[in-house]
């Protein structure tokens, strides 16, 4: 019996949507071993052995880039957020709602119970994304050029940080910034837009037994960023900082896949600082004085990058006149895979929880820490730079 056109149609569709229906099956079974494989990792992870903190200074953990009601892609409420940096053990969260002048009446700021709250804004501009970190009043950005509203608000002593750098190169012919994400939570998970399928997979059949998992499966070193960061920073003092991006308004097939609990202990900035307070937090954050890191893979707190000679120790963010004798160390409060990286380029690794080396040119040196959990190698810590001249 010959088909007609119509049948041989239906019959191409329907091998289609088996074909689909097995190797979405296939990838789920695949994705569910890996997944339990990396839970039990996670859960298994050694207490930290805490290296010596760094003399008269907090490591205190914060959420930047984060986003509520007051922006128009957000519907998260001020308890929901501190609940969730509550929940995550956050010391603080950097507030950067979209341009609205209800950020000045009904923005959270100062100490909400346990939690300090810096008040910021998103400003996008000439397709440039920026921080504003600090603000202490409303600037209507939108009548001035991009270079102006920088030089505005950095008169007004606000610290100012590019976001999204990829989406933008244009960002390094700005003067004036303070630094820059070196990650961010949405440029990660929408950087590979092959994986999709395999994301939609995970969503569909395993997200409901290991969320956390499953949000983990973006993490990538974000290339693009460091080498931008590794090239400006070759010529200007220039701060990293993770972008949380948190809005909690990412649902696919009912399920909230970034609630403000899991953004918040995804990534953290870290920051050094003498006291938890507003002078204190900005003043580490300007100054590079921290490092970002994984939190979700192991507790990072304790993280230490410095430089020593026989008289004296600096700090992340510093710059050092370069001298025969200096030496370079890192610890870390769990064993994992060391690199130090100057000008962008590796030039000493370690195994376990500590690295040192003894330079012998200038150069602009940061530490870079993975962390084996699963069955792979995950990025876990980004130090910022000391800058030897």
């Amino acid at each position: 019996m010959l088909m007609t056109p119509k049948q041989k149609r239906t019959i191409r569709k329907g091998l289609v949507v088996a074909a689909l229906l097995l190797l979405s099956a296939t990838l789920s079974c695949t994705s569910t071993k890996s997944l339990e494989k990396l839970r039990r990792s996670l859960s298994s992870s050694p207490p930290a052995a805490q290296p010596p903190s760094a003399e008269n200074l907090l490591d205190v953990r914060g959420a930047i880039h984060v986003h509520s009601y007051l922006s128009h892609d957000s519907q998260g409420r001020p308890e929901e957020i501190l609940q969730a940096a509550a929940d995550a053990g956050l010391d603080f969260i950097i507030m950067t709602d979209h341009t609205n002048p209800k950020i000045f009446t009904e923005g959270m700021e100062g100490w909400q119970g346990k939690i300090l709250v810096i008040r910021g804004m998103e400003i996008i501009q000439e397709r440039a994304s920026l921080l504003a970190i600090g603000m202490k009043e409303f600037i209507d950005h939108k009548q001035f050029p991009l270079q102006e509203v920088v030089d505005r608000l950095k008169a007004d002593g606000v610290l100012v940080f590019a976001a999204h750098p990829r989406t933008y190169p244009g960002w390094r012919r700005l003067t004036g910034l303070d630094g820059i994400e070196i990650y961010d939570i949405f440029d990660d998970a929408t950087d590979h837009k092959s994986r999709y399928f395999q994301y939609f997979v995970d969503i569909l059949f395993v997200f409901n037994r290991y969320p956390d998992e499953v949000f983990l499966s973006i993490l990538d070193r974000p290339e693009k960023e460091l080498l931008f960061w590794d090239q400006a920073t070759q010529s200007q003092r220039l701060a990293g900082l993770a972008g949380n991006d948190a809005h909690q308004n990412v649902r696919v097939l009912g399920r909230q896949l970034d609630p403000y609990s899991r953004s918040f202990r995804f990534v953290n900035t870290h920051l050094l600082v003498p006291a938890l307070d507003p002078p204190s937090l900005l003043n580490a954050l300007a100054a590079g004085r921290g490092y970002i890191a994984f939190d979700i893979l192991a507790e990072a707190t304790g993280f230490l990058y410095g430089a020593q000679d026989k008289k004296r120790d600096w700090r992340m963010g510093e710059e050092v006149p370069f001298h025969e004798g200096i030496e370079l160390y890192a610890l870390t409060p769990q064993p994992g895979r060391g690199r130090l990286i100057k000008d962008g380029v590796v030039v000493q690794t370690a195994e376990g929880t500590a690295l040192s080396f003894y330079p012998k040119e200038k150069g602009v040196y940061r530490v870079e820490w993975l962390l084996h959990r699963g069955d792979r190698w995950w990025p876990w810590i980004y130090s910022n730079p000391i800058y030897l001249r």
